[in-house]
C-alpha cells in the first residue's frame, strides 16, 4: 500500500504510482531493486519520505 501526500505529487506521477502498484503485484523484484522507480519518484522518496511500502 502506498502512502503519500497528494499535494506533493502531480497527477501524472499519481498515475505512475498506480502503474507501479500493478507492477508490484506482477513482479516484486522490481521493487526489491527499486529499478521500477523513475528518478522523480526516487527523489520524492529521499526528499520527503512520504512514500512507504
Amino acid at each position: 500500500m502506498f502512502v503519500y501526500r497528494r499535494e506533493n505529487i502531480s497527477q501524472g506521477e499519481t498515475a505512475e504510482i498506480l502503474q507501479m502498484e500493478d507492477a508490484k503485484k506482477r513482479d516484486k523484484n522490481i521493487f526489491k531493486s527499486k529499478q521500477g522507480f523513475s528518478n522523480k519518484i526516487r527523489r520524492e522518496l529521499i526528499v520527503n519520505s512520504t512514500i512507504e511500502f
